[in-house]
């Protein structure tokens, strides 16, 4: 979590912390996702919320905001999720991660593939072959509509004969309408946009199979005194 502090331009209160145990089950909405989701205990690394991609659909959870005591969500916020992939189901090239901010829609069933369709995306992609991992900051306005509005190249490991599967530690900074992206301490991503004003946060996994560790959302308009 030294993340949280490096990353930070700003002061925050943190609203919602967790390690993701079966406890926190009644928080995140997943009636789209049946048995491919799962609050799981990971080999030697605590508690898990672990996501298996078997078809193009139901593989999209969405914290209720009410979790974090918000009515709809929030409008600038950090949050540092600590993720990785854990297996790549096919052969045809490497699937994504994916951290949704300002979400307000959340899981819907009017999307075919029951992807997000609201929000920021901030993403672990690892490409179709290992030379084209990028990370990449994304805007989501339907079920289909996503344009990548800043990317970078990046070196990322999730793949299949990494029987480690690297953890990464990324922070998804979100404040009026700079938008900034920290993967392992280090800026990697940031742009300007406005499109999305508030909501709630997501994970998300596309063509991979994949784990959250941990999970923190810092209320960038509320005080804080925790220092960092």
């Amino acid at each position: 979590t030294a993340l949280a502090c490096a990353a930070r331009a700003r002061a925050g209160s943190v609203v919602y912390e967790s390690e993701l145990c079966s406890s926190e089950a009644a928080n995140w909405d997943t009636s789209e996702l049946d048995t491919q989701i799962s609050f799981a205990t990971g080999a030697g690394d605590g508690c898990v919320l672990r996501m298996e991609w078997l078809t193009e659909n139901r593989n999209y959870a969405w914290l209720h905001p009410s979790a974090g005591g918000a009515s709809s969500g929030w409008s600038n916020v950090r949050v540092t999720a600590t993720m990785r992939a854990i297996g790549q189901p096919l052969d045809n090239g490497r699937g994504s991660v994916h951290l949704m901010v300002r979400d307000e829609v959340g899981p819907d069933s009017s999307c075919e593939h029951n992807t997000p369709r609201s929000g920021y995306d901030f993403n672990l992609d690892f490409g179709v072959n290992a030379d084209d991992a990028e990370t990449v900051i994304g805007r989501r306005t339907s079920c289909d509509n996503v344009r990548e509005i800043d990317n970078a190249a990046a070196t990322l490991y999730p793949s299949n004969t990494d029987a480690t599967y690297t953890w990464y530690t990324v922070v998804a900074e979100v404040d009026g309408s700079t938008l900034k992206f920290y993967v392992d301490d280090t800026l990697v991503n940031e742009v300007d946009d406005d499109e999305h004003g508030f909501g709630s946060i997501g994970f998300y996994c596309f063509r991979i199979d994949c784990e959250l560790d941990y999970l923190k959302i810092e209320d960038l308009d509320a005080a804080d005194n925790d220092g960092g």
